[in-house]
Parts: C-alpha cells; structure tokens; sequence
C-alpha cells in the first residue's frame, strides 16, 4: 500500500511540475542567438565528421521548450573521423545521452540548454 501512496504522490509531483514548466513558457523571453549559432555549429560540424551511409544527423531549435535545443544522431553504427574536433563539439553540449533504439540502430542525443531567457523586471 505504501508504494501505490508514493506512486501517486510522484505522479502528482510530474503532473505539477509540467503545469509550472507550461506556465513558464508563456513568460517573455529574449533569443540567445550566440548559443543557437553553437547548436547550428555543432550540428554542422558532427555531421561533416559522421561516418557511414546510414546516420541520420538532425536537429532542434527551441523543441520541446523555448530555452531547450538538441542535435540526434541515429545509425547501426555511428563513428567520427576527427575525434579531436568530435571532442570539442561536445564541450558546447550540456548533456549527452546514448542508448540502444529498438530497431537495432543506436542513438546519440546532445542536448544544449539556455537557447533563449526569461525577462525578468526589476
């Protein structure tokens, strides 16, 4: 019984968390272009350094939140030429995610935050 409880406070808990992210995104924002042009670099340079005829390199500019941007690569196999660059490519990213897809592909999500910020008044 204790573990439906806490079930449903988490549950409670993502429900009210995504209403304040909701909320947040109807607030005034200013565009941080230098950090768009970093997503826009990185997605260029990755996709130049991709090895393979079956990778797919795309990405996202303010999806799923304003201030949010990623860059996927998805393929069977997925290497780089010019790993030194590939390292610096991922300095810009504030986090990295890979994981094995379903389709027995895998995938490399980058993802880069503070794309756009809130306008606060004094």
């Amino acid at each position: 019984m204790e573990e439906k409880a806490t079930l449903d406070e988490l549950d409670q808990f993502v429900l009210e968390l995504g209403s304040m992210i909701k909320d947040q995104e109807k607030l005034p924002a200013v565009d941080i272009p230098e950090r768009e042009a970093e997503v826009l670099y990185v997605y260029h340079l990755l996709k130049r350094l991709a090895i393979g005829n079956d990778i797919q390199v795309s990405y996202g500019l303010h999806t799923p939140f304003r201030s949010y941007g990623f860059i996927s690569i998805i393929g069977e196999s997925v290497e780089f030429q010019r790993m030194d660059l590939v390292a610096k490519a991922f300095a810009y990213t504030d986090n990295v995610e890979i994981y094995a897809r379903a389709d027995d592909k895998m995938q490399i999500d980058l993802c880069f935050y503070g794309l756009s910020k809130l306008l606060r008044c004094k």
